[in-house]
């Protein structure tokens, strides 16, 4: 028997079945506003999609953020839509407020206390009407955070 014959044809299903996935989702990239803000949760502690974390979204007013709006991630680790998109995307600088702890006890996570982690905020500038995608890699005790595309 050829076992890596068998891992080729497995990697290529794979990818053809992740490829059929993201063409058919119903936030496809091609349906999106061009004007838009959206984030990502990955959990890299237990290695899935951070589902059910709460996150505020404010944007600098003066010397303070004024919260936006909250919103809550689905089992992808997404929003259900945009954080904001049209022409409420403005240049500005905002801030993404990670509910980190909370969503750790939800899963039964032990945590210190005080948490190490209990909220994440990213901070960012939109500098030009565009997509902004923010995803946060995540584990109770560090995060990582970049511009996605």
């Amino acid at each position: 028997m050829n076992h890596s014959v068998e891992r080729r044809d497995l990697l290529i299903g794979g990818l053809a079945v992740g490829a059929l996935a993201a063409a058919t989702s119903p936030v496809a990239a091609e349906t999106l506003d061009p004007h838009r803000i959206t984030l990502h949760v990955l959990d890299v502690y237990s290695g899935k999609p951070g589902a059910n974390v709460t996150v505020d979204l404010s944007v600098l007013d003066g010397q303070t953020y004024r919260l936006i709006k909250t919103v809550s991630t689905t089992v992808s680790g997404r929003p259900a839509a945009p954080v904001l998109s049209g022409e409420d995307v403005k240049v500005g600088e905002y801030e993404l407020l990670f509910h980190v702890a909370d969503y750790y006890s939800g899963l039964g996570v032990k945590l210190p206390n005080p948490p190490f982690l209990n909220k994440v905020p990213v901070r960012f500038a939109v500098f030009e009407p565009a997509a902004y995608h923010i995803p946060l890699l995540l584990t109770p005790w560090s995060y990582s955070t970049y511009r996605g595309s």
